[in-house]
C-alpha cells in the first residue's frame, strides 16, 4: 500500500488534527468509496424480511412464508446441500423451494415423501436449475446478512442447526423481541432473528467489535485516499 511518504509520526499528527479530520469527513471520493460497502439489493431484501413484507416471488412462485429458523433447521436435518454446503443438485433446489413456499407445520407429506412431492418444483416456477440455484443462494445470503456485523469466529467447526441451536436462537430472540417461541420459529424470518441476535450483542459490545464489515479492496482504496489527502495536507501546512 502506498503511504505517500507518510511516517508513523505523520499519521499520529493527522489522527489528532481536527482540521484534517474535517477534510476526511467531507471528501467526496471517500464518500463514494464508503457507499460501495453496501449491497443495496441485499439490504432491500433484508429489510423486507425484517418488516415481514410478503409475498416475494422466485420465478413465478409466490413466497407467502419467509425462510424461518424452523425451516432452516428442518432443511439441515434432512441434509439439504444449501444448508450443509457442498455440491447442490436440482433435487436440493426443488426441496428447498418447496419447503420455503410452504408452512412447515403443514407440508402435506411425510419426510420420506418429500423428494417426490417436491420433484420439478423449480421448473414449475419457470426456473432452470441454474436460475433456482442463484435465487436460493441469494436468499440464504440475505437471511444471514445481519451476522456479518459480528466478529469472525476462530472456530472452524461446521455449525449444527439442531434442536440446541434452535432453542438457543429462540431464547435470545425472544428476550430481544418479546415474541413467542412459536412465532420466532415459524413466522419470523431468519433475517429478522439474526438481526435481533446482533442487536443483543451490540448492547453489550463495549469494544465496538460489532459493526458492518468493509470489503478488503474498498478498505485499501479508502486508506490510500486518506494517505493521499494526508500528504497533501501536511505539505501545505508545513510550507
Amino acid at each position: 500500500m502506498d503511504l505517500h511518504g507518510l511516517t508513523n509520526a505523520d499519521l499520529i499528527e493527522l489522527a489528532n488534527d481536527d482540521d484534517f479530520q474535517k477534510i476526511i469527513a467531507s471528501d467526496p471520493e471517500l464518500a463514494k468509496l464508503d457507499a460501495k460497502r453496501y449491497d443495496e439489493r441485499k439490504d432491500f431484501f433484508a429489510l423486507n424480511w425484517m418488516l415481514g413484507l410478503a409475498p416475494v416471488a422466485v420465478g413465478r412462485l409466490p413466497i407467502l412464508h419467509p425462510l424461518t429458523p424452523a425451516k432452516w433447521a428442518f432443511l439441515w436435518g434432512i441434509k439439504n446441500a444449501y444448508v450443509l454446503g457442498g455440491i447442490c443438485t436440482p433435487k436440493d433446489a426443488d426441496i428447498f423451494l418447496f419447503v420455503l413456499a410452504s408452512d412447515l407445520r403443514d407440508l402435506g407429506c411425510t419426510v420420506p415423501e418429500l423428494p417426490t412431492k417436491a420433484a420439478g418444483f423449480a421448473a414449475s416456477a419457470g426456473l432452470s436449475f441454474q436460475a433456482a440455484h442463484e435465487e436460493i443462494s441469494f436468499l440464504v445470503a440475505v437471511s444471514f446478512l445481519p451476522l456479518q456485523m459480528l466478529p469472525r469466529s476462530k472456530d472452524d467447526t461446521p455449525p449444527h442447526y439442531d434442536v440446541e441451536w434452535l432453542a438457543d436462537l429462540v431464547s435470545v430472540v425472544s428476550k430481544e423481541s418479546g415474541e413467542t417461541s412459536s412465532f420466532i420459529m415459524h413466522e419470523m424470518s431468519l433475517t429478522a432473528a439474526c438481526a435481533f441476535v446482533v442487536s443483543g450483542r451490540k448492547a453489550v459490545d463495549i469494544n465496538h467489535e460489532v459493526r458492518r464489515p468493509v470489503p478488503a479492496e474498498i478498505a485499501t482504496a479508502m486508506l490510500e485516499r486518506s494517505y493521499e489527502l494526508g500528504r497533501a495536507y501536511l505539505d501545505k501546512k508545513r510550507t
